[in-house]
């Protein structure tokens, strides 16, 4: 495939296999600077960007996310939590969350698509997942944060992506 975007969506996959090693300085600096210029409604740029590489404090959010998912008591995310041995972060050496005020969630959801599509070009470093959190996690740790906020774990993953030439979406219908 010529289309290098394109290329990283078909081989994207959930990787559960980590390398322990940080995300280097130099790559840390890519996935900021892309962040950075990501486009916003009116060019408004209203988010705030949390880089976290110290690994208590990763560690620390961790055990508040998970405090506040069991506080909530929703029987299927108390299973998931257990099955995943409460973790949220799985050792991650990196973390970036991304806060905003106001509500304009699709900006939130632009950087962190941007973030995804930056680490194209880091090599190496794969971002493993996002998930929505509650405002009262992020206001605790971050500047800015709102109902629309997201935190994205980054890694160096150790399995090399599959190649993938298609998929078959029985979710998809075209007309």
């Amino acid at each position: 495939m010529d289309n290098n975007i394109l290329q990283a969506i078909y081989d994207r996959r959930s990787i559960r296999k980590y390398k322990d090693t940080p995300v280097a300085s130099e790559q840390i600096q890519k996935l900021v600077e892309a962040a950075l210029i990501s486009p916003s409604s009116r060019n408004r740029q209203p988010w705030h960007l949390t880089v976290v590489t110290n690994r208590d404090m990763i560690a620390e959010w961790e055990s508040d996310i998970v405090q506040h998912f069991l506080d909530e008591n929703d029987p299927w995310v108390v299973e998931h939590l257990k099955s995943r041995n409460n973790k949220v972060f799985y050792d991650a050496p990196l973390v970036f969350a991304i806060t905003m005020k106001g509500d304009n969630a699709i900006d939130v959801g632009i950087m962190a698509q941007t973030l995804v599509i930056a680490t194209v070009t880091t090599r190496g470093a794969i971002i493993q997942t996002s998930m929505s959190l509650s405002p009262f996690i992020l206001t605790t740790h971050t500047t800015g944060a709102s109902k629309n906020s997201l935190l994205l774990r980054v890694f160096q993953s150790s399995i090399t992506p599959r190649s993938v030439s298609s998929k078959k979406c029985p979710a998809l219908s075209l007309f």
